[in-house]
């Protein structure tokens, strides 16, 4: 068993919890009065609950160590603080005539934004001299390109390409600004519990060498926090295998799944990970670096609400909630299922959702056809279908069986049709039957109602198409 001291790290003091004060306290009556008993409900046993929880404040104070302190010694060993970045654009200025004219650095533009009914200004300087070259008599204004930088640490509002740009500073040769591209927003800087809770993983990391999975996982998360959001490492696992969450442990490998900045990795970036990665680790362990699996699935609820709120409003809440919950960056990374009652907890979120009264949650949606046409290479059938562009669909059961297909993509739908292409020779004027199935890949089964996952490293994500709420008021 390789030595693993992680479990030791914890930036936070562990503090005496009440319960644990108030059964002290009644021992230590107990060696005085030996048959000393407290009954529920008494005003002893309040004032003994009553100074244990006082008792558990006053030691957790006094135990606390400053947030501020705790930050000190962690950038000493190596820990640093995420301080923010700074929004950067490219700014397009053209000169007020055709002599051109020269722009000097730290020249001051502002992008205007309307928030609750106020023009807000966020201001942006430029990087270096913009020299602007004269032109013809008859040309158009001359203009030039120059690199900008936010005034402000963290997330702006985001410019888009031809937005206009406010000039600040006092310049007679400037006609106009606006942004020509290249818009890379901020990043907020980091709060003290982000940065201890960061700090507690990068000394986890500290090793000459990883001989465990969590101290690869925690090296990958600090080595890489601009690039790896989410990182998990399996023991004893091929990667050239079939990754199977069921497969047997194969001694002498590992595989470790990392997911980018709300993407996939590139093939550069993970062989930077792997070359890293295999450089820190004990020798005898073949190491390889995977994009993981990311898993789609269907969510249909039926909930009862408080009619104080909108129907749309609150299903755009729980909508939302549930987008937030179940994406790549959010989702749980512990074990290799979604638990029904995960998804039932985002849905009561709401405060207004009073009871959630069905649920169900699938990787398969159905639908009943009701008629089929040809055209050309394209099939389109009549279907009320909850079912969205790009997803896969198989058709059976229509008579005739030249109108059946097999996982073909759906090109276009509404609510009672959708259409597919490339329909692999689909022919026949349709007479009767059929249902239309779009699976998603990447499940294995249902444990209960709990969905399992098929492949390790899998990550979910849900989409606003695959969520079907079903509102019903409540009213006294």
């Amino acid at each position: 068993m390789p030595i693993d001291f992680t479990q030791f790290i914890d930036l936070r003091p562990l503090d005496v919890q009440p319960a644990d004060i108030y059964l002290d306290s009644i021992a230590v009556a107990r060696t005085v009065l030996p048959d000393f008993s407290l009954r529920v409900g008494t005003p002893e046993d309040a004032m003994f609950q009553a100074i244990s929880y006082m008792t558990a404040l006053n030691v957790g104070a006094i135990n606390r160590i400053p947030n501020s302190l705790m930050m000190g010694i962690t950038k000493m060993i190596g820990a640093p603080v995420h301080e923010g970045t700074r929004a950067t654009l490219t700014a397009q200025i053209t000169a007020i005539s055709t002599s051109g004219t020269t722009i000097p650095a730290g020249t001051i533009l502002a992008y205007e934004v309307v928030q609750n009914d106020q023009v807000v200004q966020y201001l942006y300087y430029t990087d270096e001299i913009l020299v602007i070259d004269a032109v013809g008599i008859n040309d158009p204004l001359p203009s030039g390109t120059v690199s900008c930088t936010s005034v402000t640490i963290g997330l702006v509002p985001d410019i888009n390409t031809d937005d206009e740009l406010v000039v600040l500073s006092y310049d007679q040769s400037i006609y106009s600004a606006k942004c020509s591209g290249d818009f890379a927003n901020g990043t907020s800087m980091e709060s003290t519990n982000d940065f201890l809770s960061r700090a507690v993983t990068y000394i986890q990391s500290l090793s000459s060498a990883n001989t465990t999975k969590n101290q690869l996982q925690s090296f990958l998360v600090s080595a890489y926090p601009d690039l790896i959001t989410r990182a998990k490492v399996y023991d004893l696992t091929d990667p050239g295998g079939t990754l199977d969450v069921d497969e047997t442990d194969e001694p002498g490998y590992a595989t470790i799944y990392a997911y980018g900045p709300n993407r996939l990795l590139t093939t550069a970036e993970k062989t930077e990970i792997k070359n890293d990665a295999v450089a820190r680790s004990v020798a005898g362990i073949t190491l390889d670096v995977l994009d993981p699996p990311l898993l789609n699935f269907f969510v249909n609820a039926t909930v009862l609400y408080d009619s104080s709120v909108t129907s749309a409003a609150l299903s755009s809440q729980i909508t939302g909630n549930l987008i937030e919950l179940f994406n790549p960056l959010n989702s749980q990374y512990v074990e290799e299922r979604l638990r029904y009652n995960t998804v039932l907890n985002a849905i009561q979120l709401n405060s207004q959702v009073i009871h959630v009264t069905a649920l169900s949650i699938g990787y398969t949606r159905t639908a009943t056809i009701t008629g089929a046409s040809v055209s050309g290479p394209s099939v389109t059938y009549t279907a009320n279908n909850n079912f969205s562009v790009g997803q896969t669909v198989t058709v059976t059961g229509i008579t005739p069986s030249g109108l059946n297909i097999a996982n073909k993509i759906i090109t276009a739908r509404n609510a009672t049709t959708f259409t597919v292409g490339a329909s692999g020779g689909a022919s026949g004027s349709y007479s009767s039957g059929g249902t239309a199935t779009v699976t998603y890949s990447g499940w294995s089964g249902a444990d209960g109602n709990d969905l399992l996952y098929d492949k390790k490293g899998s990550l979910l994500q849900l989409t606003e198409g695959n969520i079907l709420l079903t509102l019903e008021a409540y009213t006294n």
